[in-house]
């Protein structure tokens, strides 16, 4: 199944970064929804390493109390086989991944100024040196806790529609 028939809302040029930029990359993806960009990411990548809750509520932020999302991103995911899926909250799973070991983090979890700010304090360590941290929805028309907890950690080196790469 390709990338493009999966629910999610991802703009098809960052797709196509995406794509491009994991190329042969270790890469962790926090917030992954029905797997649309996982598959996308894993198409092209060493590895995924993937982590979500999969208790989304339709709009992709509020969260039920049961899982709602991973048996369609099982299915979407089946083909590949370099992608680890863990079922978990992000600060809890950080503790559980190794420090300097990802080339690439791609954040497309809470779009909450707080917990943004947590993802990127828990996650940058796992960053090898001169990996870059990805942010999805970074935009000033829409989520502003996105864009002020990244610009408060560090300016990005560019914006592509969405996503602000930011390098350690």
């Amino acid at each position: 199944m390709g990338y493009e028939s999966i629910e999610g809302w991802i703009f098809n040029e960052e797709l196509e970064f995406l794509k491009e930029f994991c190329k042969d990359k270790d890469v962790l993806e926090v917030g992954s929804y029905k797997g649309k960009s996982t598959v996308c990411i894993a198409s092209t990548a060493n590895s995924v390493i993937t982590v979500d809750t999969f208790r989304a509520l339709g709009d992709g932020q509020k969260q039920s109390n049961s899982l709602t999302t991973i048996v369609p991103f099982l299915e979407n995911i089946s083909e590949f086989n370099n992608i680890i899926t863990i079922i978990g909250e992000s600060v809890k799973v950080s503790k559980d991944i190794k420090d300097n070991s990802k080339d690439i983090i791609f954040i497309d979890a809470s779009h909450e100024y707080e917990d943004v700010k947590v993802d990127i304090r828990v996650w940058e360590p796992k960053l090898k040196k001169g990996g870059y941290m990805l942010f999805h929805d970074y935009s000033y028309d829409s989520i502003d806790g996105v864009v002020k907890a990244v610009d408060e950690w560090k300016k990005p080196e560019k914006v592509i529609k969405s996503i602000a790469v930011v390098k350690k």
